[in-house]
């Protein structure tokens, strides 16, 4: 597969929040050419106006992105023939973009539902769309209509030669939705990055003058976070330093703030990717402290394989992909047995469990996960 050509449709900004689809179209750079699609920025986009009619930039060798031009008003998810025009339109730009930069028979990677027409502007490409979110559920904007992101939903899958999804649940779930087989690829870790993490080396400035054993919570807060465990936490062990690190989902914002008048609470903003080592580094426990419902267990936490590089403990409450890490993490079935494991991982003394932490995280690279996406395109 190498020398291929590759349009990674993502649905974000490549600036954005470091995610599973910057990752993906990080490591296919090293397959072939890319060329990465981001979100279509809003019609009245301030910033995005300095571009008109979008922009096509290098970012490294084989990396190419392109910031579609601002026409996006927010009724994608409220009327499905109005996202195939936005779409299509798009579409037909990328393809314009593509063809300049002599991409031959790209493949097509779909990771955003509003995507199907793709399928029409590149009818030679083999296209894989990768389905990484409940999308009906994750999706709580009031310019929203579940019907219309189900159906969009069914498009894309449809219109797809390969199905993939990173969490099990998502496979049940695009089975019962369209009918259609998954395959199984679930999120892998830049393992080079985070284990410097558990080597010794300089702290964040944010946490130097930190005292006492430190829990780390890194990644957005929003509705999928059981808020209530958090300040029960910070509440009842006063002496742990509750570490809260990345973006606040504006509905959560007010929660967040009263968890961080307990004085044991520090609240980082986000960091870039590079700079999440130094601050794990200082984390004596890591936590994952999801909510247990339908939406939770379809997501695979990126966070858990990034703990796992660093060899320390972790507690998570018991969602659907933390069980084949059961033994190497503190799987809490209860808001109790969540702050008594996390006294248990706080005394944790156990070099061997370390390593296996790290030696489990090193078999689940982002590399690992592109060769087996690879092997699925030569099958497909």
């Amino acid at each position: 597969m190498r020398g291929r050509d590759f349009i990674v449709v993502s649905g974000v900004p490549f600036g954005d929040r470091w995610t599973s689809k910057q990752e993906i179209a990080r490591i296919l750079a090293r397959e072939g050419r890319v060329l990465y699609v981001e979100s279509v920025p809003k019609l009245w986009d301030v910033g995005a106006l300095r571009h008109p009619f979008g922009r096509l930039w290098s970012h490294s060798d084989n990396l190419y992105v392109y910031t579609p031009p601002p026409l996006r008003v927010p009724l994608d998810f409220m009327s499905t023939s109005y996202n195939r025009l936005l779409q299509g339109t798009v579409a037909k730009r990328v393809r314009a973009e593509a063809d300049r930069l002599g991409f031959k028979a790209p493949a097509v990677w779909l990771i955003d539902i509003r995507t199907s027409p793709y399928r029409e502007v590149f009818p030679e490409a083999k296209v894989i769309y990768h389905c990484v979110d409940r999308w009906a559920d994750l999706l709580v904007d009031p310019h929203c209509r579940k019907e219309v992101v189900l159906a969009l939903e069914r498009e894309t899958v449809g219109n797809a030669d390969i199905v993939t999804t990173s969490a099990r649940d998502l496979q049940t779930h695009i089975l019962e939705s369209t009918e259609r087989e998954a395959e199984y690829l679930p999120h892998g870790v830049d393992f080079n990055l985070f284990s410097q993490s558990a080597e010794p080396g300089p702290l964040h400035p944010s946490l130097q003058d930190v005292q006492g054993r430190v829990l780390g919570f890194a990644g957005t807060i929003g509705h999928w976070v059981d808020v209530e465990l958090l300040d029960r936490l910070a509440k009842e062990r006063p002496d742990y330093t509750l570490v809260l690190l990345g973006e606040i989902a504006p509905s959560d914002l007010a929660a967040v703030e009263r968890i961080c008048e307990h004085p044991n609470v520090s609240r980082i903003p986000p960091v870039p990717k590079r700079d999440l080592p130094e601050l794990l580094r200082r984390f004596d426990v890591c936590l994952i402290p999801f909510l247990v419902n339908d939406f939770t267990d379809s997501i695979n936490p990126l966070k858990l394989l990034e703990y796992l590089c660093s060899g320390k403990p972790i507690v998570t409450t018991n969602i659907r992909e933390a069980g084949p890490f059961s033994d190497l993490a503190y799987v809490a079935d209860s808001p109790d047995a969540f702050l008594d494991l996390v006294d248990v991982a706080c005394d944790e003394d156990n070099v061997d469990i370390r390593q296996r932490r790290m030696d489990t995280a090193s078999q689940h690279t982002w590399e690992a996960r592109v060769e087996l996406a690879m092997d699925l395109l030569g099958r497909g």
